[in-house]
């Protein structure tokens, strides 16, 4: 059952809410969901859905640190080289 804070009282809609929203460290999504009645079905596909958008926002991040790396290491390979050959005209 959700509250809208408009209807509640100052002094009661914090206490409410704590109630509401509530989780312990050992709670899961699936858990919390199923205490506030959700249907299984509905449970399962937002534990899906999660599930599904960390491993995107994994997959991403890999593919971002490797563009980065291979960026640092084009800037490394570019910057030895331009040492090198200033080295050598110094000779």
């Amino acid at each position: 059952m959700r509250y809208c804070s408009i209807f509640l009282k100052k002094r009661n809609r914090k206490k409410v809410f704590s109630r509401i929203y509530r989780t312990d460290r050992n709670s899961t999504t699936s858990s919390i969901l199923a205490t506030q009645g959700v249907s299984s079905k509905t449970v399962s596909t937002a534990v899906n859905s999660i599930t599904k958008g960390m491993g995107t926002a994994g997959v991403n991040t890999t593919k971002s640190m490797v563009k980065i790396e291979t960026a640092a290491t084009t800037t490394s390979e570019v910057s030895i080289k331009t040492a090198e050959d200033k080295f050598k005209t110094k000779k």
